[in-house]
């Protein structure tokens, strides 16, 4: 978490959305890759990311 605070610290001084989308990715990717795993498994939740097929086929539980 120490290593994702100082990109989003960066994502929030940004001067333009590009710069803010590449410290954004760069500080999601810490809490929301491998390193999660762990503490998802402790808290009884699912371990495997979704498919890119559930995202973008449309059969979303949830409708707009």
């Amino acid at each position: 978490m120490e290593d994702a605070r100082e990109q989003w610290s960066k994502a929030s001084e940004a001067g333009d959305v590009d710069t803010y989308f590449t410290h954004y990715e760069k500080a999601y990717a810490y809490v929301d890759g491998p390193a999660t795993v762990t503490a998802r498994k402790a808290l009884g939740l699912a371990t495997t990311p979704p498919s890119s097929d559930d995202s973008e086929s449309g059969n979303s539980e949830v409708e707009v």
